[in-house]
Order: structure tokens, then sequence, then C-alpha cells
């Protein structure tokens, strides 16, 4: 998935995502050449249009599962489980984190962020190096 979000990047940074084995910097790279907005656009065309769910999504929302974790953007997991009849709780920040609240059936706990604040998204080496320091310090602590 990371390859196929970054081929139109790398090719505008003059780079061949196939000889590339390093996602992270690439992200970084080209965020450094356009600005970070450029990756939060390519978060929201790649990943706001996956809103059908797996087989493996549905199945997983069928066990008797009540906290998921993910690196995902996307919005499979809360979809799944919406097809279930069940009431998803996502987890995005320290703040979220603080938050009881008992009217869900399932907490889904995005460590990398989501497709609806691509901006908070970790994609690019410095996200990645600031990830607990900076922003989602809780997270990092749960972990």
């Amino acid at each position: 998935m990371w390859s196929n979000l970054l081929k139109e990047p790398a090719l505008d940074i003059g780079l061949n995502i196939e000889k590339e084995n390093d996602l992270i910097n690439l992200a970084q790279y080209y965020s450094n050449a356009k600005l970070r907005s450029s990756i939060d656009e390519l978060i929201k065309e790649n990943f706001a249009k996956m809103n059908i769910p797996t087989k493996n999504h549905i199945l997983l929302a069928q066990l008797p599962i009540t906290t998921f974790w993910t690196t995902n953007y996307d919005k499979l997991i809360e979809k799944g489980l919406e097809s279930q009849n069940k009431n998803p709780f996502v987890k995005t920040t320290d703040q979220h984190l603080r938050i009881t609240n008992g009217s869900f059936d399932a907490i889904v706990y995005k460590l990398h962020g989501d497709v609806d604040k691509p901006e908070e998204a970790v994609i690019t080496r410095n996200d990645y190096e600031e990830f607990g320091y900076y922003n989602r310090k809780l997270f990092r602590q749960v972990l």
C-alpha cells in the first residue's frame, strides 16, 4: 500500500519507487520538497475512498473482541464493526485516551492517525521520531 501511495510523489521528486526501500524517508523527502500538506492530500485521496470493509474486516468484527489496535489510516475496521451493528469508539489522540464513554461496543486505537485528520498522521521520518515525545505520549506509555 505504501509503495502505491508514494509512487507518484517519488517520481515527482526524481526518485524511482522500485529502487527505494526506505519509504518513511521517501515520505520525508517529499514532505520537505513539497510541504507536509502534499502528504496530507495523498492520505485523503487514497484512504477516503476505502470505505467497503473486506471479508477479513467483517470476520474480525464478528469476533468477541472489544479492542482493536491499528496503524492504518483507513476506516475499514470501523466499517466492519458497523456492518455488524457495533458502535466503534475511535481513539487517535491522547485526549481520546482520557475519555471513558460507555456507549460503544468496541474501541479502535489508531496509533498512526486517521484519514479524517491526515495532518496528524504518522508517515514521515520526523513523525516517527516525534511519536510519543510531542504527540501521542499516552499511546507510547500504553505500548
